[in-house]
């Protein structure tokens, strides 16, 4: 029940959001509401009636720790870390010479190529591994881990804008 309550909160806090435009790292909680939504039913019914096979357990698994924990880390992720670059690189600068958005420093593109493999791997890797099909498995956790490097990756690249030129010194 507190899982339905925590996924309606959610939803109205979206809802009364004065900007309507949802970018990648929404879609991430979103995704990741989701699938705790869905973990959180599906281990009490597992275990309620004794539906404890190691296939079960994996996809639970498996949608706990990369579809709740896993999504919630890289949508927080790609806030706070171009936040941070942001206000660490280009924050002195601001006024005194052209300066990027902070959503700039993300790579949009691969930030959705992520969602999509994440999320499409991840789906792939818990439905194979309830049907007992080893090529779908090997095939979806290669998307997934695939969609995983990407975001790593992606995250990487925003933390080089504190390499690329030297900070200039503040009188």
């Amino acid at each position: 029940m507190t899982a339905l309550l925590f996924a309606y909160d959610f939803w109205c806090m979206f809802r009364t959001r004065h900007r309507k435009l949802l970018d990648v790292t929404q879609y991430h909680s979103m995704a990741a509401v989701v699938y705790f939504c869905l973990v959180v039913p599906a281990g009490i019914a597992s275990v309620a009636f004794g539906w404890q096979q190691p296939a079960i357990f994996a996809a639970l698994g498996m949608a706990a720790l990369v579809g709740w924990l896993g999504q919630s880390i890289i949508g927080y992720l790609y806030k706070i870390v171009p936040f941070l670059v942001w206000h660490t690189r280009y924050g002195p600068l601001v006024g005194r010479e052209k300066v990027p958005l902070m959503r700039e420093l993300v790579h949009e593109r691969w930030a959705w190529l992520s969602w999509w493999l994440i999320n499409g791997g991840l789906t792939g890797i818990i439905l194979s591994a309830l049907f007992s099909l080893n090529v779908p498995l090997q095939i979806t956790s290669g998307l997934l881990g695939a969609g995983l490097v990407l975001a790593a990756a992606n995250i990487a690249s925003v933390v080089r804008h504190l390499r690329k030129h030297s900070l200039p010194a503040l009188r």
